[in-house]
């Protein structure tokens, strides 16, 4: 079988290699699963670059979630069938083209389109703990949010479009403006060109209650400036690869909460039935159309090179997926 091997931290680029290994016996109580598509995310670019908190032992294999296809099952496996896609564990370095996983955690997805379901383990339940988990919103009540053109990004919008409530969306180009209204989007600004003191025109005098940040940089200092009395914002990424920064006279003054989300202390926290419950929903969502993220391309394994040189470009116009044997386009 097929793997990308990172042997050193650095640019994607330059220390990943395809090797080949051996394919694993399957056991009674096991399934063989090739891949089908799993999704370059920013946090798999910044395992490989070294800059993400939790460190992978090299050599390693990276790609944190996708879906496969059973095409073997063990004798005692009777939930599964050969043909049944499949999430991968998540984390579960994805990018090769066989696995061999115990079938016990495994389901069975519903059909659905495969871009998508390859997508679905951490962006969607990002996006759904940080509006359903952060603070109390109502339909009506407002939000905001940097980085808007981001899968997590577009996944906040047709959630808060799914619960009424209302957003007002930061992008850095204007040509995104109409794309992300179409998805439901309330308001769309172009960085900076939004003043403070039109927020109570836009929101008939609502307040913001949230607001989003996955830039950091002085992106976290622009939605202060946006945020009503005892707003709250959440920091979940550095697309900037800045610090935060902040005026804290302001932050003081407002009574303003700053706090951070990381989906793997979410996971570690949240009760497993609840975290089941968000996932069967979400698939669910994905399934009948309602939440979806763009997909630029998807190049096979040993395309790799091509693959994270648009993954890491600042011009492309969706997620990267990897392909693996079971992927029919």
């Amino acid at each position: 079988m097929k793997t990308l091997r990172i042997e050193n931290f650095g640019n994607p680029m330059e220390v990943t290699s395809i090797v080949e290994l051996d394919s694993i016996p399957v056991t009674s109580s096991q399934v063989r699963v090739h891949l089908e598509l799993s999704p370059i995310n920013p946090a798999d670019l910044l395992g490989i670059q070294g800059m993400y908190p939790q460190k992978k032992k090299l050599p390693s294999t990276f790609g944190s979630e996708g879906i496969g296809q059973i095409v073997e099952i063990g004798s005692d496996v009777s939930h599964l069938k050969i043909g049944d896609r499949i999430i991968l564990p998540l984390g579960f370095d994805c990018w090769k083209d066989e696995f061999v996983l115990e079938s016990k955690s495994l389901f069975a997805l519903p059909p659905g389109d495969p871009k998508q379901l390859a997508m679905i383990s951490i962006n969607p339940p990002t996006a759904y703990a940080l509006i359903n988990d952060i603070i109390e919103l109502n339909p009506g009540d407002w939000i905001i949010q940097n980085a808007a053109n981001s899968a997590v990004g577009r996944y906040v919008i047709q959630i808060c479009k799914d619960r009424g409530i209302k957003t007002i969306n930061i992008v850095r180009r204007e040509s995104l403006v109409a794309e992300l209204k179409e998805i439901g989007a309330d308001i769309v600004i172009v960085d900076n060109e939004l003043l403070h003191n039109q927020i109570p025109e836009i929101t008939a005098d609502k307040s913001i209650k949230l607001g989003l940040d996955a830039v950091s940089g002085n992106g976290t200092n622009l939605l202060c400036k946006f945020m009503g009395e005892k707003g709250t914002i959440v920091i979940y990424g550095a697309m900037s690869g800045k610090p935060m920064l902040i005026d804290l006279g302001m932050v003081m003054k407002k009574d303003l909460t700053i706090r951070s989300f990381w989906l793997v202390h979410w996971l570690r926290e949240t009760n497993r039935d609840k975290i089941k419950t968000v996932y069967t929903e979400l698939t669910k969502l994905v399934a009948f159309k309602k939440l979806s993220a763009v997909v630029d391309s998807i190049f096979p394994l040993t395309q790799y090179q091509d693959a994270f040189k648009l993954a890491i470009s600042s011009g492309r116009n969706g997620k990267v997926l990897f392909s693996g044997p079971a992927y029919s386009d």
